[in-house]
């Protein structure tokens, strides 16, 4: 069951000029939710099998939709607008959000599946303690602009001039966020439960060398020392979501002059670019579907960025 309400107000500061802020919040009720009813039950000296050790003897997984997730989602948008005058259009929004729920990690809304349940047995108090935390997707910080520019065709200038300064349009898209929830998990079976939920439990601050040591091209983001594997028994103590990946920010850009030939024909040469400064927008640091695996390899490092700059060149005719 999903509930949304929203407020918004703008206002008309001159002509062609918008402002606009909204409040935007919705909450998920009953959401599905994959419990494994018959996980191992550990004993310290008990050196039995997982399956010996199950609840329930003569089955291994059993995986029960449970409906009880919940979601929460809430947000401030700031926009600001200029309509199309002189030749001139912007376009701008920042979004301040947040986006939790108890959800296991990556559970998305696919139904039950075996190894993707909550960190905690379903029998535990407070269950979902681990698996509280910012929804997958959350995004705190965004900012989105865009704008077209046309300008002047300098109609009253010389040929020379005119062929070349004239008719030309600007247009282009800066989108900048923070990163998304990073989880860091342990990657063994610590707690002997056969859950492969456990988490790693943090000793130090996160961020920092250490990761790469001798191996190059690579970067440091994690700091490797400062999370370790929890005992054998125990489930570790890293809330999901509790990191964050890199940010990342592109400036995208157009180039377009037009050329008229004929009455109706003309053409227009265009230039765009991508990420048009050539910031290093890094990958997330080595992991797999938004988790930080403790006792996998390279684990802290990022060892690939997006796209750098790229540009095209084109040539259309419209007639």
């Amino acid at each position: 069951m999903q509930y949304n309400w929203n407020l918004t107000i703008e206002h008309q500061l001159v002509n062609n000029w918008l402002v606009r802020a909204a409040y935007t919040g919705s909450h998920g009720s009953h959401l599905n939710e994959a419990l494994e009813l018959n996980p191992a039950v550990y004993t310290l000296g008990d050196n039995r099998s997982t399956d010996a050790r199950r609840l329930f003897q003569g089955f291994q997984f059993i995986s029960e939709a449970s409906g009880q997730g919940n979601s929460h989602y809430n947000s401030l948008q700031f926009g600001m607008e200029k309509r199309l005058s002189a030749g001139f259009t912007i376009l701008a929004n920042y979004t301040f959000a947040k986006s939790y729920d108890d959800m296991p990690q990556a559970a998305g809304a696919g139904g039950p599946a075996d190894s993707n349940s909550l960190a905690y047995p379903w029998y535990f108090p407070n269950a979902t303690k681990l698996d509280r935390g910012p929804s997958d997707f959350d995004v705190r910080h965004r900012f989105v602009g865009s704008y077209v520019c046309q300008l002047s065709r300098l109609a009253k200038m010389n040929p020379l001039v005119r062929g070349v300064f004239g008719d030309w349009q600007l247009t282009g898209l800066l989108q900048v966020q923070s990163g998304t929830p990073l989880t860091m998990f342990a990657n063994k079976d610590q707690s002997q439960t056969n859950l492969s939920r456990d988490r790693a439990i943090q000793v130090g601050s996160p961020y920092g060398p250490g990761a790469c040591g001798n191996t190059a091209p690579c970067v440091d983001y994690i700091n490797p020392n400062s999370f370790i594997l929890p005992p054998l028994g125990q489930f570790g103590n890293t809330g999901k979501g509790s990191l964050r990946f890199p940010g990342q920010a592109t400036w995208d850009m157009g180039f377009f002059k037009n050329i008229p030939v004929r009455e109706h024909l003309r053409l227009q040469i265009r230039a765009e670019f991508f990420n048009i400064f050539n910031r290093v927008n890094f990958t997330q640091p080595n992991q797999s579907n938004q988790v930080a695996q403790v006792s996998a390899g390279g684990f802290g490092t990022i060892k690939a960025a997006n796209d750098p700059r790229i540009g095209q060149l084109a040539l259309k005719i419209f007639f």
